[in-house]
């Protein structure tokens, strides 16, 4: 086992070892995902005062998101590939809160739902949909 554990290491330190810079880029900035986020605005829309602080924590090494969105909780799968990124759908609780939570709940939901790129500027995750827009900004 042990030895088949170091080949396995060896090859895929060789794999790193042949990327080109821009993949080296990528591949260390989809580790600088991992953490916990605290969701700053949604579609350009700064959050306010909420029950809960709304965040999104990534674990890109086991694919999955937790999420709290100020009301409830989710989790479910997230898959990065370059700078693509992919939430996918897992269980959420089903408390109620006062309408603007609500509201903001709903709008979180919506637009990790519309996330398909991702970059990272000034310290801040920029969640982007399909034609580039910032539809989430988060910072650590």
């Amino acid at each position: 086992e042990g030895a088949q554990a170091l080949i396995l290491f060896a090859g895929e330190k060789a794999a790193c070892c042949q990327k080109t810079k821009k993949e080296k880029r990528i591949w260390a900035e989809s580790l600088r995902l991992d953490g916990k986020w605290k969701v700053e605005s949604i579609e350009g829309v700064e959050l306010g005062e909420l029950f809960n602080e709304a965040t999104l924590e990534i674990n890109t090494s086991k694919g999955e998101f937790y999420g709290v969105t100020g009301v409830n909780n989710l989790n479910g799968n997230v898959s990065v590939v370059g700078e693509k990124i992919k939430f996918t759908d897992g269980p959420m609780t089903r408390m109620a809160a006062d309408p603007h939570s609500m509201e903001v709940e709903t709008a979180y939901v919506h637009a990790l739902s519309m996330v398909k790129s991702y970059s990272l500027e000034d310290g801040k995750l920029l969640l982007k949909d399909s034609v580039g827009q910032v539809v989430m900004t988060l910072v650590n």
